[in-house]
């Protein structure tokens, strides 16, 4: 397995498990909508081949219940933060029945 920074360069196993722990660096952006529903964007630094997806957007039901409503992966620290806004948008107007499985 590959592991990279946040810049998407390759880094040993033993700095991404520093980098990892760091909520300040892992955390991007994290959004609780008026809806509830809470929006996170994380850097996980795995290789998720093919290609290296290294960000994660997860849309969550509400910030106390972990029911993933939507989620996608991104290449760059930059896409990751177009789609984070993309994902507030799309959820703030969405009527929760809409959301719920």
């Amino acid at each position: 397995m590959i592991y990279f920074d946040r810049k998407g360069r390759a880094i040993p196993l033993e700095r991404w498990a520093e980098l990892v722990e760091d909520p300040t660096y892992r955390v991007l952006l994290h959004d609780i909508l008026p809806n509830g529903r809470c929006v996170s964007t994380i850097w996980t630094g795995i290789d998720f081949r093919p290609r290296s997806l290294i960000f994660d957007t997860t849309v969550f039901a509400g910030c106390d219940d972990i029911r993933m409503l939507a989620q996608e992966r991104w290449h760059t620290e930059r896409e990751a933060r177009e789609g984070h806004a993309r994902f507030v948008e799309e959820w703030t107007t969405r009527p929760t029945e809409e959301a719920t499985p």
